[in-house]
């Protein structure tokens, strides 16, 4: 309500918090795997139930309403995304169908809902946890194959300017929408290049 009164309304909902505790599923924490059901699954839910009232008057008023779940695709023959642990999975999977069938029900009125997912490591806290806030580790995970956070943004803003009636119930991943946006050089985006030095790349990702 109160962003509604400030704003004037919702054009857009990204549903991208998330509780990660990957782990083997004889050592499953019962607790975390609340938490993680709660904010990475069921909260992408909740969020939209008050949303969509909103995103609904959105496409009336021709102002291309979009929802964007940030969870992978459900593609059980592939590479399975990382960490694969089922605990984490079938939460983050949960994101992706819930988005899928978001799109089915609301395509009739005009509101688009899509998924995006990294195609690489991404450098973000979220990453970071994961390998227990380590300098050295994170500057060598990020530097093997590791991305800065600028190509997910850029490939957000591209489906937020796709149409929403033509544009829906896609798993996207964020170098095929950037490429298809007219990027020719996927390099801009990779860590190595964010600074010379170690404290220089890491700068921008920890508080050192």
């Amino acid at each position: 309500a109160e962003t509604v009164k400030a704003f004037g309304g919702i054009d857009i909902l990204v549903n991208c918090a998330s509780a990660i505790f990957p782990a083997p599923t004889e050592r499953i924490d019962l607790k975390r795997l609340d938490l993680m059901w709660q904010i990475t699954t069921r909260a992408p839910l909740l969020t939209a139930k008050h949303c969509v009232p909103h995103l609904k008057r959105s496409a009336k008023e021709g102002r291309n309403p979009h929802i964007l779940t940030c969870s992978p695709p459900v593609n059980f023959y592939g590479d399975w995304p990382q960490p694969s642990n089922p605990n984490y999975m079938v939460c983050k999977m949960g994101m992706t169908t819930g988005a899928m069938a978001m799109a089915n029900e609301l395509r009739a009125y005009g509101v688009a809902a899509n998924t995006l997912w990294p195609a690489t490591a991404i450098a973000t806290s979220a990453m970071n946890h994961l390998a227990g806030n380590d300098p050295k580790t994170i500057d060598d995970v990020y530097m093997a194959h590791g991305r800065t956070p600028e190509i997910q943004a850029d490939a957000a803003y591209a489906i937020f300017t796709s149409k929403s009636s033509g544009f829906s119930a896609n798993q996207c991943i964020d170098q095929d929408i950037v490429v298809r946006a007219g990027c020719q050089d996927l390099s801009i985006y990779d860590y190595s290049r964010s600074g010379v030095t170690r404290e220089d790349r890491l700068k921008h990702i920890l508080r050192l």
